[in-house]
């Protein structure tokens, strides 16, 4: 491979997607976009970067996809909870891309990024259990060892584009009513545990040197940036920015029982479950590492560069 591939970017139109766009672009690689909807005009002007409308469920964009690409970033995914009829796409998504790159050609380097959620199937958090961390797992497994290919899997990832993270803990930690009554942001049982946050331009920078990375197939990466608790995390926020602390109670499952009857008893009727009362919100508000960093085969070799502190104030006072 060569040093700086021409790199292929799935679900290049999200949040991380996006962000890895620009990242790689600015360092010199070429990247092919690859969106279902035309957002060529996000990378109007940089001529490292080449937009092509497509679906992954198409095998003759995926070829075309695949035939102008040395190495490919697997970002793509359903990640809506109330759009169960969709998340078996995710499955589809590698397996249509394993297909075509082993057809085309094997040597592509695929680095698929997955979440830290699987391993709830391997543990005995049940609660926590999503169907999108599902999907994500069976895509994982239907990888072909034939592949040279790395799997990351992204901790909960903030920064730029962010809309799902920080926006909100800042929305709660400044007060906000629900049906009338002022609630402030709970942090729950967990929470006070290492953390699995990374900023994402650490995920980018972790992702590049997976790229060109000449490791052994099928490498397990960790993408965790930091090693603070989420609670000491969200108290920092509040510091920086001058709000108020967030609430701490040292109890996790009532919240997820509720979460879990409230949004699989709506989802039987095809209704969607208030953000705040799905099992992913509630999962976040105490989540914490539970995984064996020694386990993966980044445990000592990759740091980010700054702490949540310091991401925080380049984000909002700079």
């Amino acid at each position: 491979m060569k040093d700086k591939p021409t790199v292929g970017i799935t679900g290049a139109t999200g949040f991380v997607g996006r962000n890895l766009v620009q990242y790689l672009a600015k360092n010199g690689f070429k990247v092919v976009a690859l969106g279902r909807s035309d957002h060529s005009a996000l990378y109007a002007g940089d001529t490292n970067v080449e937009f092509i409308r497509g679906d992954l469920k198409n095998l003759n964009d995926v070829k075309h996809f695949i035939s102008k690409i040395d190495a490919c970033v697997h970002l793509a995914s359903v990640l809506a909870e109330d759009d169960n009829n969709r998340f078996s796409d995710n499955v589809q998504f590698i397996k249509n891309l394993s297909e075509t790159i082993l057809a085309i050609n094997k040597n592509i380097r695929l680095v698929n990024i997955s979440t830290l959620a699987v391993f709830n199937f391997t543990s005995n958090r049940y609660l926590e259990r999503t169907k999108y961390a599902h999907s994500k797992l069976i895509a994982d497994q239907a990888l072909s060892p034939a592949l040279n290919f790395a799997t990351i899997y992204l901790g909960l990832v903030y920064g730029p584009g962010d809309r799902y993270f920080l926006p909100v803990v800042i929305n709660g930690l400044s007060g906000f009513k629900i049906c009338g009554i002022p609630f402030r942001v709970l942090m729950l049982k967990g929470s006070k545990k290492n953390s699995p946050l990374i900023f994402v331009e650490d995920a980018c920078q972790l992702i590049q040197e997976t790229l060109i990375s000449s490791s052994a197939k099928g490498e397990k990466i960790l993408g965790v940036g930091n090693s603070e608790s989420l609670y000491d995390c969200v108290c920092t926020l509040a510091r920086v920015l001058k709000l108020k602390r967030p609430v701490y109670l040292n109890t996790k499952i009532p919240f997820l029982l509720m979460a879990n009857i409230v949004e699989r008893g709506l989802n039987l009727f095809n209704k969607k479950a208030p953000f705040f009362l799905t099992i992913r919100s509630i999962s976040v508000l105490g989540i914490s590492l539970d995984v064996d960093p020694a386990h993966f085969d980044n445990a000592s070799s990759w740091v980010a560069k700054r702490t949540f502190e310091e991401n925080v104030k380049k984000l909002y006072l700079e």
